[in-house]
């Protein structure tokens, strides 16, 4: 399309139109084109906004180029307008969606951190009752009601955990700490939180730690218990018979100060088809059985 027709109106009009970037009306000699004749000047990506005669508002990305004669004198001068008034408004548009969707899930972040603080409030009140009723004179049948009743609390609190986990990470907020501790008492806490769930589907709930590796570790205990819980809770989840296993192995060093350890947790469940694999870490997604 020519110039003429871009615009939308006759040839002897074209220098009427009002240019303007950014709302400032420019003056002719401030055109690229009058740069670009009078200056010999090559203006590259320059962006302006056009009020076309027919009343509609067009942007073009303008590049101007000079023609020069044998003596280095301006001749004349190319020039190219592209017109990306459409690519501008679906930026725009896409811009103020993205704005939106981010404050929805800002405000869907907070609300959850919100919920999941005021939930645990009261649950480690629960929690401490129950702990306190279990150094009570109890038969065996109700020490095992109070048993149950503090896994389940775990569980939750644990779950309420990782939803303010969750929050954290959307808000770029998640701290990993590096402390000492010792990974056999980390292994033996995540088996000892779901020995009582794996009991009650008759499953083996077993760890293979290789000998090679030593007790004390640098590193973040709790985030590596928080990630095998979800794990092994998702193994007992979607396994009716046979065993779930946590194996630790060595693995080769990147440098001469480190330690690389590989964790596992394999299950004889019934497994992810391979066209669902792709959606394993899709957030709030689940792969049915």
């Amino acid at each position: 399309m020519d110039g003429v027709h871009f615009i939308g109106i006759e040839e002897y009009g074209v220098f009427k139109a009002r240019f303007y970037p950014s709302g400032d009306e420019l003056k002719p000699s401030d055109w690229a084109l009058a740069k670009t004749i009078t200056e010999g000047v090559t203006i590259v990506d320059e962006m302006l906004e056009i009020d076309a005669f027919d009343g509609k508002r067009k942007i073009i990305l303008n590049y101007t180029s000079p023609i020069l004669g044998d003596e280095g004198i301006v001749q004349g001068a190319v020039v190219v307008n592209n017109e990306i008034t459409t690519l501008i408004d679906a930026q725009e548009s896409l811009r103020k969606a993205k704005y939106g969707a981010e404050a929805a899930n800002k405000a869907k972040s907070e609300f959850l951190a919100n919920m999941s603080h005021e939930i645990r409030t009261p649950l480690n009140g629960i929690m401490g009752m129950l702990q306190l009723m279990n150094t009570t004179t109890l038969n065996l049948e109700q020490k095992d009601f109070v048993g149950h009743a503090l896994q389940s609390s775990k569980r939750l609190l644990r779950l309420l955990t990782d939803i303010l986990d969750l929050s954290r990470v959307e808000a770029g907020k998640l701290d990993i700490s590096t402390e000492l501790f010792d990974l056999r008492d980390a292994m033996d806490g995540v088996v000892q939180l779901f020995t009582p769930l794996a009991r009650e589907k008759q499953l083996e709930l077993r760890t293979q730690i290789n000998t090679s590796i030593p007790d004390n570790m640098l590193g973040d205990q709790a985030r590596l218990q928080q990630v095998l819980s979800n794990l092994v809770g998702n193994a007992i989840k979607f396994t009716n018979m046979g065993h779930i296993e946590i194996a630790v192995h060595p693995m080769p060093p990147k440098g001469p100060k480190e330690y690389r350890i590989l964790f596992s947790v394999s299950d004889t469940g019934i497994g992810i088809a391979d066209d669902m694999l792709g959606k394993l870490f899709s957030p709030f997604t689940q792969v049915e059985g």
